[in-house]
């Protein structure tokens, strides 16, 4: 198997919890099906959220160190700002599973607009400097 993982929570400085899930792989798979559009979903509903995103064009623009540490510390900016809870994460090579709460502040959309946002910044303009 090409995904070996492990969690763990820490309390974090906002006094929302966190747990991560880190993932190590080997190589990963291209995807050609599209995403089914006819999927009902559920705004504002209390519940948790399982999302999942791709890269452009699925290309492999997470597939360094730096370019992981940069989603998670974006995560982390969005976890604080939008008062959310991560339950869980997998970052693969060319696409994101967050597994999240809804936001306190403002929607889940505002929220993830703003953490993919502040993402492909970084990694388009090379802003790789430590928070």
């Amino acid at each position: 198997m090409n995904h070996i993982g492990s969690v763990w929570g820490k309390e974090t400085n906002a006094g929302c919890p966190i747990n991560l899930l880190l993932v190590e792989w080997g190589s990963f798979r291209n995807y050609t099906e599209p995403v089914p559009w006819s999927l009902k979903r559920f705004h504002q509903s209390g519940q948790s959220h399982f999302v999942t995103f791709s890269c452009f064009e699925r290309r492999p623009f997470l597939v360094t160190k730096r370019s992981r540490q940069i989603f998670e510390e974006a995560l982390e900016r969005i976890r604080r700002t939008y008062r959310l809870y991560v339950d869980g994460y997998v970052i693969m090579p060319e696409h994101v599973h967050l597994l999240v709460s809804e936001p306190e502040r403002e929607t889940l959309a505002t929220a993830l607009k703003s953490l993919k946002q502040g993402v492909a910044r970084r990694l388009i303009t090379g802003d790789t400097e430590l928070s």
